[in-house]
């Protein structure tokens, strides 16, 4: 038998929005290896102990904010579908359910890792972090807040086509609040005018 296992390391939101952080997939026929001969096939009732790595990342869970992990046996269609059946891959054919379980006992237990940094020291300051956005993403027919230390001067919201949907000018203050109304979900850009320069931030509308 073969069986996939999905990671997502997530924020979870006070408003319990969950936004994906990193996510991963290993799928268990090559958990001595990836080449021909390292293929191992499962035996039911059988546990395998697996480490599941994701990718580096950096990032500060506010305060209300809460850590998600969810492990599921597919991730579809990020990656590719897994048979179940141990067979040939990457072909049609009848799926297999696999019940796979997770266990959190004493002698099995499972966990996650994190590096965590407390450190408050500041070593560098780039021109796009003195530029905040908040809540983002953001809910349709609601309230972004733009604030920018070095000011605000004008402020657009661009589509992925580069349209100017929304356009704002002769802001002339630190702080902007903006209505978020008649723009469909998706990805967008804000793209911002201070005294000093140009910051074009991601904005995402849910």
């Amino acid at each position: 038998m073969d069986t996939d296992f999905a990671v997502r390391l997530c924020d979870v939101y006070p408003d319990d929005r969950s936004m994906i952080l990193r996510d991963n997939i290993f799928r268990m026929r090559f958990r001595d290896g990836f080449t021909v001969n390292d293929t191992a096939f499962m035996d039911e009732g059988v546990i395998y102990e697996i480490e599941i790595e994701l990718a580096n990342t950096c990032h500060t869970f506010l305060t209300g904010h809460r850590i998600r992990v969810d492990v599921t046996s597919s991730n579809y269609p990020r990656f590719n579908n897994n048979m179940n059946d141990g067979g040939e891959m990457y072909v049609d054919g009848d799926t297999i359910v696999a019940t796979n379980q997770v266990y959190h006992e004493i002698s099995h237990a499972s966990y996650l890792e994190l590096q965590v940094d407390n450190s408050t020291k500041i070593s560098s300051f780039n021109a796009i972090d003195s530029v905040f956005l908040y809540p983002n993403p953001i809910k349709g027919n609601s309230v972004l807040n733009i604030s920018a230390i070095s000011g605000i001067e004008s402020v657009q919201i661009i589509n992925q086509t580069g349209q100017v949907l929304r356009e704002f000018n002769n802001v002339n203050s630190d702080y902007l609040t903006l209505p978020i109304t008649e723009i469909a979900e998706g990805v967008y850009f804000i793209s911002i005018k201070t005294r000093n320069e140009f910051i074009n931030k991601k904005l995402i509308i849910y």
